[in-house]
This record gives structure tokens, sequence and C-alpha cells, in this order.
């Protein structure tokens, strides 16, 4: 869709769910922001959570959203991620000799009626997700 921005989605929730010792499921709620006028009726959405360059879950949500014009919404999405998603993640991040956080959560929103799908992008790190330093007295 010509002339619009991207609708921005970041992470605000994470609570854990009903697990096996195989596969792990979350609850991830999604802020969804919408700098466009143009009012989004949602039928679902779809997502990869990558860290430091590696799978670490997906999710999906066939919730209907309404994301209005200049507003925002938040979307409850169910994830999973495997055993070995978590080992892997656990492997690499022990041989940097720095560790770091860096994410990236990309996907798509299915729109309803006959607008198709917008696809989004967001990369952050830890630095994002730590509340800001009280400034000095």
């Amino acid at each position: 869709m010509a002339g619009r921005e991207p609708i921005e989605v970041n992470v605000v929730r994470i609570a854990p769910l009903a697990s096996t010792a195989f596969e792990h499921r979350l609850r991830v709620d999604l802020r969804l922001r919408n700098p466009n006028r143009r009012t989004y009726e949602i039928e679902g959405l779809r997502f990869v959570l990558e860290v430091n360059g590696r799978r670490l879950a997906s999710g999906l949500s066939h919730e209907p959203a309404t994301l209005p014009g200049l507003g925002e919404v938040v979307v409850p999405v169910t994830t999973t991620t495997s055993l070995l998603d978590v080992v892997n993640q656990i492997v690499a991040f022990g041989r940097q000799p720095q560790p770091t956080f860096e994410y990236a959560l990309r996907g798509k929103l299915f729109l309803a009626g006959l607008w198709g799908s917008l696809s989004f992008e967001h990369r952050g790190s830890e630095r994002d997700l730590l509340p800001p330093q009280a400034a000095p007295k």
C-alpha cells in the first residue's frame, strides 16, 4: 500500500504457558502502533523471534483486532519454542566473549477483506528492554 508508513510492532509482555519437556509455550503480548490515518481490521498475525541471529520462537494468532488510525492495540499471541532452540541459544550465548542480546521480530499482519497483509520487522537489543537509568543526583 503505497504512501503508508510501516506498522510498529513491539513486545509488551512475555508469560509462560503450559509446556512439555520438548516444547515450550509462551504468551507474548505485542503492541501494534499505527502511524497512518487509516484504520486496519486485523484477522490475525504470525511472527518469528530471533535472538542473536538464531530462531528462538514463532507465534500465531487468529484473534481479530482493530488497529485504529494514529492509534495502537495490544494483541496476545501464543508462541512455541523447542528444547533444541533453547539449548542452541544457551550454547551460542556461552561462546560469546562479551555476551550481547540482539533480537529481531518479524512477521505479517493479515487484514480483513481484500487488503491482504502487512509485513513488519523490529530489531533491538537488551538496552531496549531495560528500564532507563535514574538521573544522577
